[in-house]
Parts: structure tokens; C-alpha cells; sequence
């Protein structure tokens, strides 16, 4: 440690880099682990059966506003309710609170509940959603969009005030973190009409989702055949007529969460490249540093330090540093994690994985650093240095 304090420059810029690279490394190791955490939380709330079906209004009757809305309306109100069978209108955009930030939702309409985990509250009771009051189920990072008031919170949605009645988070990544989940029996005619514009002019998604139904897809055909009794359409997935355009499928339409993993995985090359860039200041500054000792490895090869001998002696150096540079890079991690919720390549309370995350950093680095100071020992004879030392 005393030759550290010694060159305390090189050791501070080799702390510096060290730490940054140790940073980038974890940044870029974390998107990885994000993506995999992903995946695995989408197995928690995935459906093993699946029928989906694209619902739009025809040509002509998209005309006709509001006859377009009262069919719309009399589509979705005539779906029965099937005990085992979670039935819903998938992402579609409304916005949140008076700055109208765009936000995607989801409609639940009958059978089971999704299988979403809560981190506060839970969903609406049957007696809640019957009392003619809006409510929603939020995502953990919706809270900041919600506001308190008598001792509850609540969020606006296309203008009309909803009661949040919990709070929804997955255990390993932030897929359901933007989630907006409305009950179409306790929804706002301003939801209505903008589900409207999304049937007139383009189509909404309804899904159908069981574990245990393996007929969902008959199950839905049933009940659109009662609303298209004539189709116009030669394909067989294609149900039209006067009044509706049915794209149908058979199969769990693949669903929309939220993905921070897909939002910083852009940003893991430029994590990369700031990595190779440290790697590279570490490397020019341990050659000064060893360049500016030359005289005294010199010295200690003269009084019989072996190159093996003085190597040790530097990796022991450098290790100190690195372990330094370790523990302050998991400190700016921390921080950034605290400040930060949403960053889940930095998620610190996997405890196991950051441990092993910084081993790797280390023994990466020391094999780099090893491979710089070896060279440079072997290179420098001391008849030469002392020589070079009386010109």
C-alpha cells in the first residue's frame, strides 16, 4: 500500500477507471439478466390456451358514429361469462392526468382475474365494481401519475377520476410496472368513446385466456358466428359482414408488457464501448506507473527479486486497488438504484448475482492487468536499466 501512496496520481486514475469500468461491466452483465428476468416473470402470467380476435366495424357502418358505438357496445356486452375463461380488450392508448400523458390499457370483462401479483391492495370487489364507481388496478410505477385524497389514491384517466384499488408489481423484472387495468363495469364514457374511435377506425383486441379450456378458440367462434351469421369473407380467419370485420386466431395473441430490459438494451454497446475505453486508460496508466518504478525494479531484480517475484508483488498492488474500486463502484450502483427504481439491470437485492457479477469484474481484470505488468518485467533487464542510468 505504500507504493500506491507513493504514485498516488496513478493510483487515483487507476481507482477512477477501474471503478467506471466495474460500473459499465455490471451495467452491461445487468441488461442480460434483465432480459432473462423478463422472460421469466411473462411464464408467471401466461395463459396455456388462447383465442384472439381482431374487432373493427365495417366499411360502411364505420359512417354512421353513433350507430358504430351501439354496436360496438351490444359486441361486447353479449359475450357470457365463462367461469375458467379470463376474457379482456388488450393494450389500447388512453391518456393520464391533466398533462394527457399517453399511457397503454387494458379492459377486463368476465371470467377469472389475471394472475398479477400485488404489492398493495388487490382487485375490485364484485360488490365495487356493481356500485356505479371507476376503479383501476395500477401498475408500482404508476404511482407517481396518482394523487391522495380522504385516504385514498386516485389517478385520472381520459379525464374521469379513478379510485386505485391496488397495486401490481412483478417479483423479478418491471414488465408490469406501466400496467393500467380497467373493469369494463366500472369504466367512464370517455374510456367508451375512445375505444370507440380505436373500432371505427382501426380495430381493439379482444383475448381469450384459459388454463384449463383448451376450446377457447371454439368458444369464441361460437359467439362471433351469432354476430356475423353470413360472412362476405373468402378467408377462414376473416369473419365480415354489413356490420363487423372479425380477424380472428387461434392462439394467446403474445402480450404487451412493459419492458425496461428492451429500453436500456440500446444503451448496452455504448456500456460496452465505455468499458473497452476504461480498459484501455487502465492499461497506458499501469505502464507509466510501472515505467516511473523502473528503477526501482531495477534494484530489487539486483538484490535477487526473481520476475515472478516482483510480478506477485504488483498483482498484490493492483488487487488492492481493484477491490477499492469494487466497492465504490457498488456504491454509485446503489445510488443510482435508489434514485432510480426503474433500473432493474442495477437490481441490488440479488445479493448472490452482484457478488458474482464483481468476481468476474475482478478476475477479468486482474488477468488484463497481469498480462501488461508480466510483459513489462520481462522486457526490462537490469544491465540494461543500470546502464541506461549512468548515461
Amino acid at each position: 500500500m505504500r507504493q500506491l501512496i507513493r504514485f498516488k496520481m496513478n493510483a487515483v486514475f487507476l481507482v477512477i477507471s477501474f471503478c467506471i469500468a466495474s460500473v459499465m461491466y455490471n451495467y452491461s452483465a445487468g441488461v442480460e439478466g434483465s432480459i432473462n428476468a423478463e422472460e421469466t416473470d411473462k411464464l408467471l402470467y401466461k395463459f396455456t390456451y388462447g383465442a384472439t380476435v381482431s374487432v373493427g366495424a365495417a366499411t360502411e357502418a364505420g359512417y354512421n358514429r353513433k350507430q358504430a358505438k351501439q354496436d360496438m357496445l351490444a359486441c361486447i356486452e353479449g359475450i357470457t361469462e365463462e367461469q375458467n375463461t379470463l376474457i379482456f380488450i388488450s393494450v389500447f392508448c388512453v391518456y393520464v392526468n391533466y398533462a394527457h400523458t399517453s399511457c397503454m390499457a387494458e379492459i377486463y370483462l368476465s371470467g377469472p382475474m389475471p394472475k398479477y401479483s400485488f404489492v398493495k391492495g388487490g382487485f375490485p370487489t364484485e360488490e365495487m365494481l356493481s356500485s356505479g364507481m371507476r376503479y383501476v388496478v395500477l401498475g408500482d410505477g404508476m404511482r407517481h401519475n396518482t394523487y391522495r385524497k380522504s385516504g385514498k389514491d386516485y389517478i385520472l384517466i381520459q379525464g374521469d377520476e379513478y379510485e386505485v384499488t391496488g397495486y401490481v408489481s412483478a417479483p423479478n423484472s418491471g414488465i408490469l410496472s406501466d400496467t393500467i387495468l380497467l373493469f369494463y363495469d366500472a369504466i367512464g364514457s370517455n374510456v367508451i368513446d375512445s375505444l370507440c374511435e380505436y373500432y371505427i377506425s382501426e380495430s381493439f383486441v379482444l383475448q381469450y385466456m384459459s388454463d384449463t379450456n383448451q376450446a377457447v378458440y371454439t368458444l369464441m367462434m361460437d359467439y362471433l358466428h351469432t354476430l356475423v351469421l353470413n360472412s362476405k369473407s373468402e378467408f377462414e380467419y376473416v369473419l365480415e359482414s354489413d356490420v363487423y370485420k372479425f380477424i380472428t386466431s387461434d392462439g394467446a395473441r403474445k402480450h404487451d408488457y412493459s419492458s425496461n430490459a428492451e429500453q436500456v438494451l440500446r444503451y448496452q454497446r455504448f456500456a460496452r464501448l465505455i468499458y473497452i475505453f476504461c480498459i484501455i486508460v487502465i492499461m497506458f496508466v499501469l505502464w507509466l506507473w510501472m515505467v516511473q518504478r523502473q528503477e526501482e525494479f531495477t534494484i530489487r531484480k539486483t538484490f535477487g527479486y526473481s520476475v515472478f517475484k516482483l510480478w506477485g508483488m504488483v498483482l498484490v498492488e493492483i488487487t488492492e486497488l481493484i477491490l477499492v474500486s469494487a466497492i465504490l463502484s457498488e456504491l454509485v450502483i446503489a445510488v443510482i438504484a435508489f434514485v432510480d427504481k426503474d433500473m432493474y439491470v442495477f437490481k441490488i437485492e440479488d445479493a448472490y448475482s452482484r457478488f458474482l457479477m464483481e468476481v468476474c469484474f475482478i478476475y477479468i481484470s486482474l488477468i488484463i492487468v497481469g498480462i501488461v505488468s508480466f510483459i513489462n518485467l520481462c522486457t526490462k533487464k537490469p544491465v540494461t536499466l543500470m546502464n541506461k542510468g549512468k548515461k
